[in-house]
């Protein structure tokens, strides 16, 4: 069933064109986006749903893959005058689409809509979406970073508890390995060492977004311990979302990756799994 908050999103969505259709027009809104596997489907099925709702209109979506490819399809649409009603995107992508002039905010639309509660979204979202005090994009999917882990091998090892600091992180990796099992795999990924560099205090860019600060102390600190993990065979490099084929076979004990990785994980296991969230300090 479509939640409360996805059915006012794509009502609003498809509100943008209704507002130069006619009544004897029916509006066709076209929706580039990158939701794949068991989410995609789910999406599928919304976009099914809503239009069965709302015949006066249509929603037709369009997955292209990844963010690499969406980013580039969108360059390329607009320089051809030809981009989608709506898209996925990035913060830095929507900062530089809208000083661009390419981007209609969607605030203009959430002021003509007396139905439309923003107060539905969490306002650290909607305050990722805010330009200049103006609402220019609506929260649709976030990540988190967590953990994924074993807990059949924490079990085996004497693991009590997922770690809560990064010391604890590295004992229960030195434990792992003694049982011959790689102990966390790691995509190479600003996301992470970013998640990492904030809790040391650090920043990857000054305020005003101008000058590179992730050499400072707390980034070498961070990247420093990531490499010691690596060096003593605790940390295995593993491109992409290999990892998580790693970890559903049983050859690694932790693996960090987004909260939405549990829709491609469960009922794939064959142990006990738990998610927790990134260790502090």
């Amino acid at each position: 069933m479509v939640t409360e908050g996805f059915k006012k999103l794509f009502y609003l969505l498809l509100l943008i064109p209704l507002i130069s259709c006619t009544k004897e027009q029916k509006c066709t809104v076209y929706f580039w986006h990158v939701m794949g596997g068991p989410i995609g489907r789910k999406l599928e099925q919304m976009i099914q749903e809503f239009n069965r709702l709302h015949p006066e209109g249509e929603i037709k979506s369009a997955q292209m893959g990844s963010y690499d490819a969406l980013a580039q399809k969108l360059m390329g649409a607009i320089a051809s005058n030809s981009p989608p009603t709506i898209a996925q995107m990035y913060e830095s992508w929507t900062d530089q689409f809208l000083r661009a002039g390419y981007l209609e905010p969607i605030q203009h639309f959430i002021d003509k809509d007396s139905f439309f509660d923003i107060a539905d979204f969490f306002p650290v979202f909607i305050e990722d979406n805010t330009f200049d005090s103006i609402i220019v994009t609506l929260p649709f999917n976030k990540s988190l970073p967590v953990f994924y882990y074993n807990a059949t091998i924490f079990d085996s090892t004497g693991i009590e508890k997922f770690p809560e600091n990064w010391v604890e992180f590295r004992l229960a990796c030195e434990k792992i390995k003694k049982f011959k099992i790689w102990p966390t795999s790691w995509p190479i990924d600003v996301w992470y060492f970013g998640s990492m560099l904030y809790q040391e205090g650090g920043e990857l860019f000054n305020q005003e977004l101008k000058k590179p600060m992730f050499h400072s102390q707390a980034g070498v600190k961070v990247l420093g311990y990531m490499v010691d993990l690596v060096k003593d065979s605790l940390f295995y490099l593993n491109p992409g979302f290999q990892r998580q084929d790693e970890f559903l076979s049983g050859n690694v004990a932790i693996i960090p990756a987004s909260v939405v990785s549990w829709a491609f994980l469960k009922g794939r296991h064959k142990f006990k799994m738990g998610v927790a969230p990134f260790p502090q300090g």
